[in-house]
């Protein structure tokens, strides 16, 4: 199955419009700020919960982890070329992590949020 992800995610970005117009890379007016401002206002609000008593102290988003595995992600020779954007704008093989979550509490009985989040490793 290896690529199959690569795939399927390629397939989703063209059914999103991605493949006839990729997003491009560009500048923020005050990016430093924002993203300065976005941490402030994440630490303030998972210290003040921690203050408040909450144990474990928890992530600001998605904080129960359903499971975490290592993976193969694979950029495809064959991707097209309006999808060769950042890691995607050569074939590659990474070696990735894979955690899935839910968006709150630990009962997964509820139609709660679901999340997976993907982190490739050895990205230059």
């Amino acid at each position: 199955m290896r690529g199959a992800f690569a795939v399927a995610f390629a397939l989703y970005l063209t059914a999103a419009g991605c493949a006839s117009a990729p997003p491009r890379p560009r500048s923020v007016e005050n990016e430093q700020l924002a993203t300065r401002q976005i941490v402030r206002l994440l630490s303030r609000e998972v210290l003040t919960a921690y203050r408040a008593g909450e144990r474990p102290a928890q992530r600001d988003a998605h904080a129960h982890a359903q499971g975490c595995v290592k993976a193969h992600f694979d950029v495809l020779a064959t991707t097209p070329t309006a999808l060769r954007i950042g890691v995607f704008s050569h074939a590659h093989a990474y070696t990735a992590w894979i955690r899935f979550s839910n968006a709150s509490g630990s009962d997964d009985q509820h139609a709660f949020a679901h999340g997976m989040a993907i982190k490739l490793t050895g990205v230059p």
